[in-house]
């Protein structure tokens, strides 16, 4: 029990400062102390940093603290298909932004090699990325994760809460992620939200505005 809660806690922990991290108001003040250089070209990098430091720490937790055992065989291999799709998805959606970008090395590159130039202005982003996988979802990232984690094979009750606590956080990161993208691309991304759904591809019409979005 108290490697369940301690495992909470630390999910806990990543949700709060990931989000902190990301919102508009923490970079306000960010930008007051720092400087809007620091902020252009360094904190995305820190920011990937840090997130892969504290997620690395419940990695370690869940990996060195439960006891986990396999599902039957047929179901096995049902969920290790589920899971590696997940993958797929979300390795196509990664790829599909500007992943230098995504990451910060970009930002970086950007200040010591070709001088200083303006941002983009939401984490990798210039335009609104509606085609694609992003054609029938707005999240495949969240998605496919989603997917990696809820059909993982390996059964515990730590790794049950480790995908319980997962998957709450991407659903909660999913809203917070609009809010920005609200503020950022307004009219467009309303119109994209309301023609493709969040995560589940229950619509395979073609939505309409694409075009319109993507620019």
């Amino acid at each position: 029990m108290k490697d369940v809660v301690y495992l909470v806690f630390l999910w806990c922990f990543f949700g709060f400062v990931h989000s902190i991290m990301i919102s508009h108001f923490f970079k306000e003040i960010l930008i007051r102390f720092t400087g809007k250089a620091f902020e252009t070209y360094f904190y995305r990098i820190i920011y990937n940093l840090i997130s892969l430091v504290i997620y690395s720490n419940i990695v370690y937790f869940v990996k060195n603290s439960a006891e986990t055992f396999l599902l039957p065989r047929p179901l096995i291999y049902i969920f290790a298909i589920i899971s590696f799709t997940g993958f797929l998805i979300a390795v196509i959606a990664f790829f599909q932004t500007d992943v230098l970008e995504f990451l910060g090395i970009k930002q970086v590159w950007r200040f010591f090699i070709k001088g200083k130039k303006g941002s983009k202005e939401l984490f990798g982003y210039d335009k609104l990325v509606a085609n694609g996988i992003f054609r029938f979802v707005r999240h495949p990232m969240y998605s496919g994760v989603s997917l990696v984690f809820l059909f993982n094979p390996f059964i515990s009750t730590l790794t049950l809460t480790d995908r319980i606590c997962a998957v709450s956080y991407l659903i909660i990161g999913s809203l917070f992620e609009e809010k920005r993208m609200l503020r950022v691309f307004g009219t467009r991304y309303k119109l994209y939200k309301r023609n493709v759904p969040g995560f589940l591809p229950y619509k395979f019409t073609h939505s309409p505005g694409h075009k319109d979005i993507n620019v």
